[in-house]
């Protein structure tokens, strides 16, 4: 970690003045199916109780290590969604057993933390979604009690991909911003179902020569076709207009648009320098005006050719003028908003984002790679004022008839007024208050003095934790930005991501080996563990073929490891006393493994023990024993048995039966997509999977009819009678598949070499 953050963050003493709030109520229908879930309770696992391919430890496991044991706070919160039945028993339907299931799940993972992570509950009443957890009583009386906190930092339960150093930066960003909202972006390939960050577009007023600036007084205002600029206005985008000058961004003048009706600044798109690098002859690249109108369809394809012949040329002391809002945060637009799919998006055509004068393009918005990671830090009073619709005293509840028509909009000021049992005649029918209450739709009646930060509650009952930024924005304070590098902040909705994490870790670990000195062969695959430092990795050591490391491990210089397992417990916490004794009576060796220098070993697994220099082990597992140096062990397992004594066994051998002729290899990023998306089933990275080609056929059918819904999780729900009767024939469209049996269960691992042939049923 950089010794200045640290350093920074210690001296300011933040650990007590931050608390970390966790949203992790989620129950996981994007990553678990509802179909998928057969039995409720044997079927769910909460999605941040969800293990790391690469860590493998759950998500929520990884992310206390790093806000607690890398002293970012020194107190958690954590939101679990609506309060659980008492018992087991108790749940009646197959949601109540989700809940319960849900919570069990992450109690176990709180309990391991002792006083340091503490649980609140949503509202009752059917709150749900992230932002649930800010408008939650529980949390906010948590906070009040706790003089000491000042801010607020807020990561999600399924994002185990930001380390410590990274939340102590966007802490002390956010204190010196001077803001009391500060949200957390990152750049995406394939932004596609999160909520995207809308900034101001980049706008362009036309141009001013340096001399004329500096000439300028400080105060001095220009007007850009009816927009005022100053002197310090122009001078706060000289970073901008260095990227220009560097061609790192390519301004491209656009003929086709009506400057008379749409202003000057529709004329100019900006392409980002990479996007325009990779562009290959004759390839065209598909450019998004944000107001739709301008162009057709709101769009333009320019091959490199085109882009060269349009861009703007600037003369060498010629400065652009941006608008004074360029690049500021304006809004954050939900995947579900834009449109999931291209006929979606022209359908809905342009949506309104409030401070931006014009409906912005569906196609725009969709096309920003800035995407929300639900890390915000926020100063505590945010927190205190933010409140749901149904509390906001400026809002009022929409009241139906039995006919679902609009009789009224009732304001929370007169209902909060009214005693227990009053009723209120509206429209000749009498309601009383307590089925008032009972309303969850609500409606802005009118602005209030009072700046509370309020949520609007969604069609589907949720609210937003991003959303909080909007609120901040339109009550007059201003939202400061900041970004994630280097592929961090990923979140984990589906088991693909998962995936994908684990490959993305391997490589950081493997790059990080090879600067120490380490020898990594290509196509080796790690998999690491808690307590695993890899300061304790000595220059000179060699690693192939697949590796997991975890506990306390010291590997010297020389060793070389391949296919091998290395790992330092002691004993299982509930082992007897008296096994405890023997077990550590028979490791003569340190409380840390060490693997001594010139050790070979190859497909062995090492468990709590100590080699010595030169020995070696060939298909051979030792746990809880020390090998002597030079010692050779071969085909046998050495270990403490249940009375604490060692004990020798032969070591089972590998069998790999052959492949049948008339299989196929799934490409996981395809095929293997589809098993993670709609039937829950977890792959490891580098598997191998075989099928029938008939099989391949209808899983790449469904994947694309997935795609044509615009994702699995809408498909899914749209589908849940069909896919449940676990035969592909059942669903619309996949008659050619009636003859076919192929089902695999939620919670599924499949890794190594895996051949699925016949009629399957896992």
């Amino acid at each position: 970690m950089s010794v200045s953050v640290e350093k920074e963050y210690e001296q300011a003493d933040l650990a007590k003045k931050v608390v970390a709030v966790i949203p992790a109520g989620g129950s996981g229908f994007r990553s678990t199916p509802m179909w998928t879930r057969f039995d409720a309770f044997l079927d769910t696992i909460a999605k941040p109780a969800m293990r790391d391919l690469f860590w493998r430890r759950p998500y929520l496991d990884i992310i206390f290590d790093y806000l607690i044991e890398g002293e970012v706070a020194e107190k958690v919160l954590l939101s679990v969604g609506e309060k659980p039945k008492e018992s087991k028993e108790s749940c009646a339907t197959d949601r109540d057993k989700i809940v319960y299931q849900a919570y069990v799940d992450m109690e176990k993972l709180v309990d391991r933390r002792g006083g340091s992570v503490e649980i609140f509950f949503d509202n009752p009443g059917g709150d749900k979604g992230t932002g649930a957890t800010a408008v939650a009583e529980e949390g906010k009386e948590i906070l009040r009690k706790n003089s000491q906190i000042e801010y607020i930092l807020v990561c999600f339960g399924d994002v185990p991909t930001i380390p410590t150093e990274e939340f102590k930066k966007v802490v002390l960003e956010h204190i010196r911003s001077g803001r009391k909202f500060t949200l957390i972006s990152a750049i995406a390939g394939d932004p596609f179902n999160y909520g995207r960050i809308v900034r101001y577009p980049k706008t362009f007023l036309g141009t001013l020569r340096r001399s004329e600036i500096e000439k300028m007084r400080l105060d001095e205002v220009r007007n850009f076709a009816n927009v005022s600029v100053t002197k310090g206005q122009i001078e706060g985008f000289q970073d901008l207009n260095q990227r220009i000058r560097d061609e790192q961004l390519i301004p491209i003048e656009l003929p086709e648009v009506d400057a008379n009706k749409y202003g000057l600044w529709a004329k100019y798109l900006f392409l980002q320098a990479e996007d325009y690098q990779d562009l290959k002859p004759g390839e065209k690249i598909t450019l998004y005006h944000p107001w739709r109108e301008c162009l057709d369809h709101g769009r333009i394809s320019l091959t490199r050719e085109q882009i060269e012949q349009r861009r703007l040329q600037l003369r060498e002391d010629e400065l652009i003028v941006w608008d004074p809002r360029t690049d500021e945060f304006f809004d954050v637009k939900e995947q579900g908003d834009i449109g999931r799919t291209e006929k979606d998006r022209e359908e809905i055509g342009a949506l309104e984002v409030k401070g931006i004068e014009y409906p912005v393009s569906t196609d725009y918005l969709h096309a920003i790679i800035e995407r929300n990671t639900g890390l915000v830090v926020m100063d505590k009073d945010i927190m205190l004022r933010t409140v749901r619709d149904l509390d906001a005293p400026n809002y009022g509840r929409v009241i139906q008839n039995q006919r679902d028509k609009e009789i009224a909009v009732f304001p929370n000021e007169k209902l909060q007024r009214m005693k227990p049992g009053e009723s209120i005649n509206l429209n000749g029918r009498e309601f009383s208050r307590e089925e008032l209450q009972q309303v969850t739709e609500c409606r802005k009646l009118w602005e209030t003095e009072e700046k509370l930060y309020v949520l609007d509650r969604h069609s589907n009952g949720e609210y937003y934790i991003p959303e909080i930024a909007k609120e901040v924005k339109a009550k007059g304070d201003l939202v400061n930005l900041a970004m994630l590098f280097g592929g961090i902040g990923e979140g984990y909705d589906f088991r693909t991501d998962t995936r994908f994490g684990a490959v993305f870790e391997n490589k950081v670990l493997t790059e990080k080996l090879q600067r120490r000195g380490v020898k990594v062969s290509p196509g080796t695959k790690f998999w690491v563990s808690g307590g695993f430092d890899i300061a304790n990795i000595e220059p000179g050591v060699s690693f192939e073929g697949e590796i997991g490391l975890q506990g306390d491990i010291r590997i010297k210089a020389g060793a070389s490891l391949k296919d091998t397992q290395v790992c330092n417990y002691y004993y299982h916490p509930f082992d007897l006393p008296e096994r405890k004794r023997r077990v550590r009576q028979n490791r003569r060796g340190l409380d840390y493994l060490v693997i001594g220098e010139n050790s070979y070993l190859e497909d062995a697994l090492i468990v709590n023990g100590n080699m010595g220099a030169r020995a070696s082990l060939n298909s051979a597992s030792v746990i809880g024993i020390d090998v002597g140096e030079g010692e050779k062990i071969q085909g046998v397992v050495v270990k403490i048995s249940p009375d604490g004594d060692v004990i020798r066994i032969p070591r089972p051998r590998k069998y790999t039966p052959p492949l049948p002729s008339d299989v196929e290899q799934l490409n996981l990023d395809r095929e293997g997509e589809v098993l993670e998306h709609v039937y829950a089933v977890t792959i490891r990275p580098g598997s191998q999977i075989f099928t029938a080609r008939k099989t391949k056929k209808f899983l790449t059918s469904l994947l694309e009819a997935v795609a044509e819904f615009g994702g699995a999780k809408g498909f899914c729900k749209k589908y849940i009678d069909e896919l449940k009767q676990q035969r592909p024939g059942a669903l619309p469209g996949f008659g050619d598949f009636t003859d076919l049996d192929f089902y695999i269960g939620a919670n599924t691992v499949l890794g190594g070499k895996v051949a699925l042939v016949g009629n399957i049923y896992i």
